[in-house]
């Protein structure tokens, strides 16, 4: 394999390589997230935050679970300029290092009663380096997946990244799962601490693959052009205003959903509808694994159909959707609060499955990873960093009543359809098409 200083392009990895490499680490960033999630629903408001109220305990853990959101962005750009400047492949191993670290430390905390107010002080600081090093790493996975994608397979490519939303959900499910068999004392004092300690493993694996993938030919034929930029994300805002706030706009309905089923519905689920821990876990676990197939389903058929009418189709069905679903939980019936949490975790799927690559697809290599960044970045902090703080204050403040909630879910929908209608299809742009026509040519020819 020739260097990427010589103008060749790189040997395209596997089909399994690229999938893994990309697809880890998101799966660790979910894993991450959703493990804070859970405990930020049963543990952490006891912990770090001991007040008289129990549901100002809640609200105060799920204030701690925004503060990572809003380090997104700024983890996104900064991902995104070394991610345009330095290569793909430099800023995943970066990202997923620092966020797996500090996941990792957040199992090592000392809680409230052991070190007063800097318990809750660190956890945050913790936070806030987990959601930065996240920042990056989703547009990082997407892009070099879908530009390792061959021609007319850029949605199902994209899609191996998205998929680690859902396994690594299920593996953050099972660790909770598995410690939740424990007695009440010894979960509260050190069981809750072994699925973040247990993302030393998830590192290792990650590392392995990771360091073995090479880099896109996309970056290896722009820094053999010297086309690199000097700052792509002040390029990005200057350049294509519109499409990134369209992009964000995009974002916001399934993250809000996709958060509200992991946090506030976990909690409303427990306490108030009176099922176990374990079973309700469980049946969110279940309903994950639907996402294996909906997701590159979604993704695949967007390569055939367009981006637009997939993700149109989605957005709308979730505006519908957020008036079912707290009626169909509220049966207490298993059967009908399975398919309620079938349906909240795979609805997504037909925006976020071709995301990925519609995304990409919408900004030039120079700029990519950090236009990527920044759209889904922010999306995701006005969508899932407000979202279980929202929804469990519309609770407490309509007496306990879920309507509210309801509507603002239908809201963050009505949203992303209004932003994804004015987004321009991708799938045949003349950027696509360059692009896919680049990957098909012989590597010798490519300069």
């Amino acid at each position: 394999m020739e260097s990427a200083e010589s103008g060749a392009l790189p040997h395209r990895p596997s089909h399994a390589r690229i999938a893994f490499a990309t697809g880890v680490g998101t799966a660790i960033e979910y894993y991450d997230f959703v493990i804070y999630a859970i405990a930020g629903s049963v543990v952490f408001g006891k912990q770090f935050f001991p007040v008289s109220d129990p549901m100002v305990g809640t609200l105060l853990a799920f204030a701690t679970f925004g503060v990572g959101f809003i380090a997104r962005p700024f983890g996104g750009a900064v991902a995104g300029h070394f991610g345009d400047r330095l290569g793909r492949k430099f800023m995943l191993v970066v990202t997923m290092v620092t966020m797996a670290v500090s996941t990792f430390c957040i199992g090592l905390l000392p809680n409230y009663a052991a070190i007063g107010v800097w318990a809750p002080a660190l956890l945050v600081l913790a936070r806030l380096v987990q959601g930065f090093s996240a920042g990056g790493e989703w547009g990082g996975g997407t892009v070099t997946a879908v530009e390792h994608a061959p021609p007319g397979r850029r949605g199902l490519y994209g899609s191996w990244t998205i998929l680690g939303t859902s396994i690594g959900p299920m593996l953050g499910i099972a660790a909770f799962t598995l410690v939740g068999g424990l007695d009440a004392h010894a979960f509260a004092s050190w069981g809750w601490r072994l699925p973040f300690l247990a993302s030393a493993a998830l590192l290792a694996v990650g590392l392995y693959i990771r360091l073995g993938l090479t880099e896109t030919g996309d970056f290896t034929r722009m820094k053999s052009g010297g086309q690199i930029a000097r700052t792509p994300a002040l390029d990005v805002i200057r350049t294509h205003p519109g499409v990134l706030i369209r992009s964000i706009g995009s974002v916001i309905a399934f993250s809000t959903m996709v958060y509200i089923a992991f946090t506030f519905v976990l909690s409303y689920g427990i306490e108030e509808l009176g099922f176990a821990q374990t079973t309700f876990l469980n049946f969110t676990m279940i309903a994950l694994a639907f996402n294996v197939v909906t997701v590159p389903f979604f993704a695949a058929l967007s390569d055939r159909v367009g981006r637009k009418p997939v993700m149109l189709g989605g957005a709308v069905f979730l505006v519908l959707f957020a008036f079912a679903f707290f009626p169909m939980l509220d049966t207490r019936n298993h059967a009908v609060v399975l398919l309620a949490l079938i349906l909240a975790n795979n609805s997504p799927a037909p925006i976020y499955g071709p995301m990925a690559a519609h995304f990409s697809e919408l900004y030039e290599p120079r700029i990519r990873f950090s236009g990527v960044s920044l759209g889904v970045q922010t999306g995701h902090v006005l969508g899932g960093g407000l979202a279980p703080f929202l929804a469990t204050a519309l609770y407490a403040a309509g007496g306990r009543s879920v309507w509210p909630v309801a509507v603002y879910l239908a809201v963050t929908a009505l949203i992303s359809v209004i932003a994804i209608a004015g987004l321009p299809e991708t799938v045949r742009s003349r950027r696509g098409a360059v692009a896919d026509r680049d990957r098909s040519e012989p590597a010798a020819e490519a300069t």
